[in-house]
């Protein structure tokens, strides 16, 4: 069998660099700057109120009482201008709870969503939209409206912070539990 004869000395400086770089290559565990967290989606204030009879008006309010701004993409929620064509809305005849038959459309929409599309809300701000609820031919009489949906996507930052990676990631999402608001109207 073969001896090898090893010098020390070099041995000795490969090991010393070898510790030296793996000491000061690990990385420290420093905590993190304390982040205040986003509220809550659910702190978010929504309301639905007849407006007029006739033609069939529905305002629809986000109130944000919350120390943050918001932007929220509303497709397919009570914000949506076209919610009542895509079925946000369904209306029930009060006496007998029938629902009432409407022509609803399908639409594709451009994605990424269009920046003009976010809807803001500064913090302690509202924000109202109104629908007139032509799909539905109703007779005069006492109806129950339900809106029921899913935020798209909600960001607690400034609309002008909304960005077109924010948007892109934002496609096809829905973000949080199913929302529904009921309101009882008369014509």
């Amino acid at each position: 069998m073969a001896r090898y004869n090893l010098p020390l000395l070099p041995i000795l400086v490969c090991s010393t660099l070898l510790f030296a770089f793996v000491v000061y290559n690990i990385p420290t565990t420093t905590p993190a700057p304390a982040k205040m967290s986003a509220p809550n989606i659910s702190e978010l204030q929504i309301s639905i109120t007849q407006k007029s009879a006739s033609p069939l008006v529905l305002t629809t309010t986000l109130r944000n009482p919350t120390t943050s701004p918001v932007s929220i993409l509303p497709w397919n929620s009570p914000l949506d201008a076209l919610a009542p064509s895509v079925g946000v809305f369904r209306v029930f005849a009060a006496a007998s709870g029938d629902e009432v038959d409407a022509a609803f459309m399908r639409i594709n929409r451009l994605v990424p969503p269009p920046k003009e599309d976010v809807v803001f809300v500064p913090a302690g701000g509202e924000v109202s939209v109104d629908h007139e609820l032509k799909e539905f031919r109703l007779q005069p009489g006492k109806y129950r409206v339900e809106a029921a949906w899913t935020w798209m996507q909600v960001w607690w930052v400034e609309g002008s912070q909304v960005d077109e990676a924010m948007l892109e990631a934002a496609a096809n999402q829905g973000q949080g539990e199913e929302l529904k608001v009921v309101v009882e109207i008369e014509i």
